[in-house]
């Protein structure tokens, strides 16, 4: 698994190339009729490419593992060197802090 950085209201570090650093974001989609889905991805932080985007089935922390997976695997991550992985920015979102929310 990549290093997970938390995020904070600006981010200060600046990035000079792809997949040095990917950031998560996940949200929920209300549609009237059909209910709430939730979706997920996986964004590089120097090109603003999209990685992964894709619907979940849940907002777990394990599915979040899986998102993060796909995105290892499409880059191959796995190949690159240890100390030249890239690192992760994560919010502190439900699914990945353990908690859960709810809309009042």
């Amino acid at each position: 698994m990549p290093q997970i950085i938390p995020a904070a209201k600006e981010y200060h570090r600046k990035t000079t190339r792809v997949n040095e650093l990917w950031q998560t974001d996940l949200t929920e989609l209300m549609l009237p009729d059909w209910g709430t889905h939730p979706l997920g991805s996986v964004v590089d932080d120097f090109s603003r490419f999209s990685i992964v985007f894709r619907r979940l089935r849940n907002s777990k922390g394990d599915t979040v593992q899986e998102l993060i997976a796909q995105a290892i695997a499409e880059t191959g991550m796995e190949e690159v060197p240890r100390h030249e992985r890239v690192q992760l920015s994560a919010t502190t979102a439900p699914a990945t802090s353990g908690a859960r929310s709810t809309a009042t």
